[in-house]
């Protein structure tokens, strides 16, 4: 049985038609124009689904990646690598490739191995394991946990370049706020023990040791006169468009600034400065989820 019908007011039916032509109207002008979509405020976002965080990177999540990099994001791994750029993008993933498995390779094997075919996991296990990480923590973590641990052993190694009271100067820019306790008892420690005791810190947990991360290399670099391209980011506190620029680079001209020796070889110190720049990138990319 059909129901009753609905009655509208003319007012009612006025504000119907003006909202329907309203959005026409608003979808008529971004087809025209081609107005482009609301992108997330984060840049490298479109690289979340290619970080797979919890797996061990063999050839083909290696390469996915390196791919799936767009001209900035590959141009700072470029920078890392002291690779010059080349017009085409697949040309650029080529070269990094050749230049990542130059660095961790005798010069002999080199000319046997193919660059598709880089076991990336092993690689940065090489690198921790030259850096002094125990076997224990390589055996257990996966690629991007030891890329993260690699990295903090960088901060160590800059640590131990400064002296107590630069460390002071450092902690101070670190916590404006001084909520690190016994900052100057931190201070007098070397790099391991600094490191264990501001990892219970606020500073040294999720994305926020990133942001602890950029604030070192700039204040160090300052001291050591370098000057690293992304100093204006940090007026800005962006962390996320630190990391997507030539953190890497930035890393080995602070390393090299202070004469701290990193990892034990020379290839093995040049190959990590291009696993600093692609784990930067992917933490970036997966900000939001730490």
């Amino acid at each position: 049985m059909p129901g009753k019908p609905v009655s509208i007011s003319r007012r009612q039916a006025l504000g119907a038609a003006g909202a329907l032509g309203l959005g026409a109207a608003l979808f008529g002008t971004m087809w025209y124009f081609r107005i482009p979509p609301v992108r997330s405020r984060n840049p490298l976002a479109y690289l979340a689904p290619h970080v797979k965080r919890a797996e061990r990177w063999g050839p083909a999540q290696l390469n996915d990646f390196l791919s799936a990099l767009q001209e900035a994001e590959m141009l700072s791994c470029l920078k890392a690598a002291q690779v010059q750029p080349l017009p085409n993008m697949s040309g650029n993933v080529d070269a990094l490739q050749r230049q990542l498995l130059w660095e961790a390779s005798h010069a002999v094997t080199y000319i046997f191995r193919d660059q598709k075919s880089i076991q990336y996991h092993d690689l940065v296990a090489w690198c921790a394991k030259d850096a002094g990480i125990g076997p224990a923590e390589i055996q257990r973590l996966s690629t991007f946990d030891l890329e993260r641990r690699l990295m903090e052993q960088q901060f160590s190694s800059i640590w131990d370049g400064l002296s107590e009271s630069q460390r002071k100067d450092l902690l101070a820019k670190i916590d404006p706020d001084n909520s690190i306790k016994d900052a100057a008892g931190i201070a007098s420690l070397g790099g391991a023990g600094a490191l264990a005791a501001l990892g219970t810190t606020a500073y040294f947990t999720g994305f926020a040791f990133y942001t602890t991360m950029s604030v070192v290399i700039c204040t160090v670099a300052g001291w050591v006169n370098v000057t690293l391209p992304f100093a204006a980011y940090m007026t800005a506190s962006s962390t996320v468009a630190i990391l997507a620029g030539p953190f890497g680079w930035a890393a080995m001209t602070v390393a090299a600034g202070l004469g701290v020796a990193l990892l034990g070889s020379a290839d093995a110190r040049q190959t990590s400065y291009i696993v600093f720049q692609i784990h930067a990138l992917k933490a970036g990319a997966i900000a939001d989820e730490m």
